[in-house]
């Protein structure tokens, strides 16, 4: 049984270190920006089994019955289905709507994110063996959850909260901020990229994709293109330079 505390101690232990890079793998062929929408995924890891599926919505789904409803529940032969419909700005009601309807306990817990995550449910994790199937949408956003039938096991709910000023998100996104410069090599947005925020972190992407974290921007190749940002807190910036732009998906806020 993991306790909520012991759940969040350990999420924040993980979701920093994977936000500050201190150990990516160099052949990774992933972009930067694709993990760090996942980055609360990768820090689950040990304890959820993530399978991203396509489900088609199927009818029969039944509805919330009043506002703090996050979940349209649908229960199938094979499968219950949790599609996330709205944002959680009421955690305990959120409890209560899987308790009425499924019978199930939860936890709900806030974590610091970037302001476009606030109420988005980020990971759910399960106090036993039995881990839930997920779907995301680019963002890292979960968009539905699967359970199998008779499950009975309390889960674990992760969603995005306002940060306090200088408090690290461990919910990120690509800022839109990124149409501003993406594309453009380094040598020549480099000093006013630089200057965006206090602390600017940097990532650089190779021809193969293999990705080099915290590189000092005296060593980001003067032709490399910036291909993302993302925000580490109110005034620290994540900032990755590609090789190049083929083949790596571009993220909406960089359009």
């Amino acid at each position: 049984m993991t306790s909520l505390k012991n759940f969040q101690n350990d999420l924040g232990r993980e979701l920093v270190g994977a936000a500050h890079r201190q150990a990516a793998d160099a052949n990774q062929r992933q972009p930067a920006f694709s993990r760090r929408r996942f980055a609360t995924v990768v820090a689950l890891a040990a304890v959820l089994l993530i399978v991203t599926v396509t489900i088609v919505d199927l009818p029969g789904s039944v509805g919330p019955d009043d506002a703090v409803a996050a979940f349209a529940i649908t229960e199938l032969d094979n499968r219950i289905e949790l599609k996330v419909i709205d944002i959680i700005t009421d955690p305990e009601g959120v409890e209560a709507q899987l308790e009425d309807e499924l019978g199930l306990q939860a936890e709900v817990f806030a974590v610091a994110s970037d302001p476009q995550l606030i109420g988005q449910v980020s990971a759910i994790g399960t106090s036993g063996d039995i881990a839930p199937q997920m779907v995301f949408d680019n963002n890292g956003v979960v968009t539905k959850v699967v359970l199998p039938v008779g499950f009975q096991e309390s889960l674990i709910i992760e969603y995005g909260r306002a940060a306090e000023s200088g408090e690290p998100y461990l919910m990120t996104v690509t800022s839109p901020v990124c149409a501003t410069y993406f594309g453009q090599p380094f040598t020549m947005i480099g000093a006013e990229v630089d200057g965006l925020a206090g602390l600017v972190r940097y990532e650089t992407i190779d021809t193969d994709i293999a990705v080099t974290p915290e590189v000092d921007i005296v060593d980001i190749p003067g032709d490399y293109v910036l291909i993302d940002i993302a925000a580490l807190s109110d005034d620290s910036y994540l900032v990755s330079y590609a090789a190049n732009t083929t083949s790596l998906p571009i993220h909406p806020n960089c359009q």
